[in-house]
């Protein structure tokens, strides 16, 4: 995991300029597309120990 953070710092560096305003900065549709990835690695992994996604409940359901 470190390793995959130093390389997207590495890779960003690359892209974007250092500067005091402008400190995070992130390719966002890469890094929805990463994240949407990495939530279903991480439900199989899950599921593969013997968790069970929690049930959520309906927004009808709940009381206001």
């Amino acid at each position: 995991m470190q390793a995959d953070i130093a390389d997207d710092q590495a890779a960003m560096a690359e892209r974007y300029v250092s500067s005091k305003r402008h400190t995070i900065q992130v390719d966002f549709d890469d890094y929805l597309h990463d994240l949407a990835k990495e939530r279903r690695a991480g439900a199989i992994r899950a599921r593969q120990q013997g968790f069970q996604p929690p049930v959520l409940a309906h927004p009808a359901a709940t009381p206001a």
